[in-house]
């Protein structure tokens, strides 16, 4: 298992090129001259040696190549470059937003999967009973509707109908208090966040745990564990559970990168800074230095949930062992 988690570790550093070598090519072609952005005065529009200047300033000087590898030689002495807008360095900023979003991100995983297995081993085990049509039309829906849509909808429920939670931000601003005020606080900022980031996830962990569940309690061990006199709720929770989880497992790895993803549009909604909103603003401003450390932490967030998944799969799954050539015996 060791030998496994440093193969995919050692994997990681291929795939952050691929996608930052991507990425870079996307962003310079995309239409746009980030030099004309930043520096919106007539005198120099019309002076190409004066442009000229204010790209070389940026870096935007030379040909693609020479530029990504420029970058790379800075990204790898920790070095992520200034932003266009607020000209502090990246790697600062970045720190100071990644963790409102791993805990929004994180926040609406729990949710999604407890809230989502827990809903559909109920409904499986009402198979075809009023509660189970019911919980299965509104998974349905809540796998149609856009994370977007949801939270503007939880916008004027709770905050401009009932008055119950704030729509903005992270944390009130003037609060001063205990930590346990503050954590309140920022509790209730994050209710509608989370439970617009999470709803799609919900409805689908939901469907897949009733059909695993489902497909589970026919196998010949629970006829026998039932033959045995024991209880529903030890068939369901000591030999059905475990194994009906093995298939929603794999779903995570899918899932962590559709959260993150989403946690991107839902940062915007609700105002969070986090490096969701981050990085919409880097798009919306050719901040290039902040739009590519944007994409290298969130994608190293994506290959560590991946990983995650691949472990606890092993883990849940005793038939499934890693071996050195990293092939499954």
């Amino acid at each position: 298992m060791v030998g496994y988690i440093v193969k995919r570790l050692l994997m990681v550093i291929p795939m952050l090129l691929g996608i930052t070598v991507t990425t870079y090519i996307i962003m310079d072609a995309a239409p746009g001259d980030a030099a004309l952005l930043m520096f919106m005065d007539p005198d120099m529009i019309g002076d190409p040696a004066a442009m000229e200047a204010v790209r070389a300033q940026l870096g935007l000087d030379g040909p693609i190549h020479i530029r990504y590898v420029r970058w790379l030689g800075q990204v790898l002495q920790g070095n992520f470059g200034n932003s266009y807008i607020s000209r502090q360095p990246v790697l600062g900023e970045i720190a100071m937003r990644i963790g409102p979003t791993i805990r929004l991100t994180f926040s609406a995983l729990v949710l999604s999967v407890v809230g989502g297995i827990g809903v559909g081993v109920f409904c499986a085990k009402r198979q075809y009973k009023v509660s189970d049509y019911v919980m299965s039309v509104l998974a349905m829906l809540g796998m149609s509707i856009p994370n977007f849509f949801f939270a503007i909808l939880l916008i004027l429920l709770f905050t401009l109908n009932l008055g119950w939670l704030p729509s903005m931000g992270l944390r009130t601003v003037g609060l001063s208090g205990s930590w346990l005020a503050t954590f309140v606080d920022q509790a209730r900022h994050l209710v509608m966040p989370v439970l617009a980031l999470s709803l799609t996830g919900m409805g689908t962990w939901m469907r897949f745990q009733r059909a695993s569940y489902l497909e589970v309690m026919n196998q010949d061990y629970i006829r026998t564990a039932r033959s045995k006199g024991l209880s529903e709720e030890t068939i369901t929770w000591r030999h059905a559970f475990k194994n009906a989880s093995i298939p929603i497992i794999t779903m995570l790895g899918g899932t962590i990168p559709a959260l993150i993803g989403g946690a991107f549009i839902i940062e915007n909604v609700f105002g969070l800074p986090g490096m969701g909103s981050y990085g919409v603003n880097a798009i919306l401003r050719r901040d290039y230095p902040a739009m590519m450390a944007v994409v290298f932490f969130t994608s190293i967030l994506v290959m560590i949930g991946i990983l995650i998944s691949d472990v606890l799969y092993a883990l849940v799954d005793p038939r499934v062992k890693y071996v050195s050539d990293d092939r499954p015996e």
